[in-house]
């Protein structure tokens, strides 16, 4: 009997543990760069030095970095997969990664061009995992992204993160 108590107070420990980590999540809407995102912490962004450089807006929680890196242009993007691959490998480059899969956008986004990644990468020496998709709309360039260090499998977390992308004007 008493480990029958033992094994119920540890699941319930751990489902209530699972449920505090996901219970805090919040839609946080970025309106200059049209989208919106469930995040576990307040984020932050960093905005690039003129109108048309990188955003990075991001939020860490446990151990894993969630982050959306977009680019606006005022000119038209041409919203296909070659132009959503040209856009992730600028930023692949930049942030010294190398492709361990690369796939059709999961979720697609209706008015988006979009391919989903697994990035292997090395930071001073440090390895890391980049998961998510990168998008490319008719002003919008986006990298939506969960970082974390090298693990087998990826935390379920940053599925979360990436389905809650969202536009906020589809038009734009």
């Amino acid at each position: 009997m008493s480990h029958s108590f033992f094994r119920l107070a540890l699941i319930l420990s751990v489902a209530g543990s699972v449920a505090a980590q996901t219970a805090d999540w919040r839609v946080f809407k970025y309106p200059a760069g049209n989208f919106s995102v469930l995040v576990p912490a307040d984020p932050i962004d960093t905005p690039g030095a003129n109108p048309d450089a990188l955003v990075t807006v991001k939020a860490a929680s446990n151990g894993i970095v969630y982050a959306v890196i977009y680019a606006h242009s005022t000119q038209n993007f041409k919203v296909d997969e070659a132009n959503a691959r040209q856009f992730g490998s600028g930023i692949i480059k930049l942030q010294n990664c190398t492709v361990s899969n690369e796939s059709p956008a999961d979720p697609p986004i209706p008015s988006l061009a979009g391919l989903h990644y697994r990035l292997a990468c090395e930071n001073s020496g440090a390895k890391f995992t980049y998961v998510g998709n990168i998008y490319v709309g008719k002003h919008y360039g986006y990298f939506v992204m969960g970082v974390f260090a090298n693990a087998p499998t990826d935390p379920p977390e940053i599925k979360k993160f990436v389905d809650s992308f969202s536009l906020i004007d589809p038009t734009k």
